[in-house]
């Protein structure tokens, strides 16, 4: 076996993509939630304020669901594991609306 039938397995770049991808977005969740924190405090009006508050643990979840649906394209899987990724994908973005919702 040699370096690059390694590198270019799926359950290789896989994990390391989906990884990859979730830490990407979280920083740029938190900077983006600065900024606009930051932007939402000189407003006379707290529903700003609040907006984000809710948003920011759904918004994570939702990151966190995507690595794992990306992870699930990425792999060959068979179809049945296809579809309980693509349920759970769909179960946490439920979950996250409602999560926001309730918050909010």
């Amino acid at each position: 076996m040699d370096f690059q039938e390694v590198t270019t397995h799926p359950w290789i770049y896989g994990p390391l993509a989906s990884i990859a991808m979730v830490l990407v977005l979280l920083l740029v969740k938190r900077w983006l939630f600065r900024l606009v924190t930051r932007l939402a405090q000189r407003t006379s009006t707290r529903m700003d304020d609040l907006f984000l508050q809710a948003a920011s643990r759904p918004l994570t979840l939702l990151i966190l669901a995507s690595g794992l649906f990306l992870l699930g394209h990425l792999l060959e899987l068979p179809p049945k594991a296809d579809r309980a990724i693509f349920t759970l994908y769909t179960a946490c973005v439920v979950g996250a609306l409602v999560w926001f919702v309730d918050r909010l």
